[in-house]
């Protein structure tokens, strides 16, 4: 079988999207105009493909899901920037005992599918021990409000 729009030829596995350009196979998956092709864990951060969703519309909901829990956008833009919380400052003065963590956010878009790449910004090593930790368990914990968050308003 062959796409319909790239003209590449699919493996016979393939039933939902095109493994190459991501167009649904059928009307019941195009029916559904919005979905996730793939979530990669990647230890410090993820990266999630996609379809059918713009870039300013993944970058909108990326932002209101970090104002929501606290972060702003410290540089950069809402499609390819920094949004952190707590003070440099005080990060700088009291080590692991303030509260400041960083995200990278990078969203790029190749035919019809939408990237969006999420990394930790900082380490935590200005805090010692105690900041690698909560750096650590931050990360986690905003990776998993994503992971739900994300599927439910895209």
């Amino acid at each position: 079988m062959y796409c319909s729009r790239c003209g590449q030829k699919l493996p016979e596995n393939t039933t939902a999207f095109c493994t190459f350009c991501g167009k649904a196979l059928s009307e019941k998956h195009n029916q559904t105009s919005n979905k996730f092709i793939s979530y990669v864990n990647l230890g410090s951060g993820f990266k999630v493909t996609i379809i059918s969703v713009s870039i300013d519309e993944t970058a909108r909901n990326v932002a209101n899901i970090f104002f929501e829990e606290g972060y702003q956008l410290d540089s950069g833009t809402p499609v390819n920037g920094v949004y952190a919380t707590g003070s440099s400052l005080c990060r700088f003065l009291l080590g692991g005992f303030a509260k400041r963590y960083k995200f990278n956010i990078n969203i790029y878009s190749n035919a019809q599918n939408t990237t969006l790449v999420f990394s930790s910004g900082m380490t935590g090593f200005s805090g010692g021990l105690l900041g690698v930790s909560r750096m650590k368990t931050e990360t986690e914990r905003i990776m998993n409000i994503f992971k739900h968050k994300l599927r439910r308003r895209i």
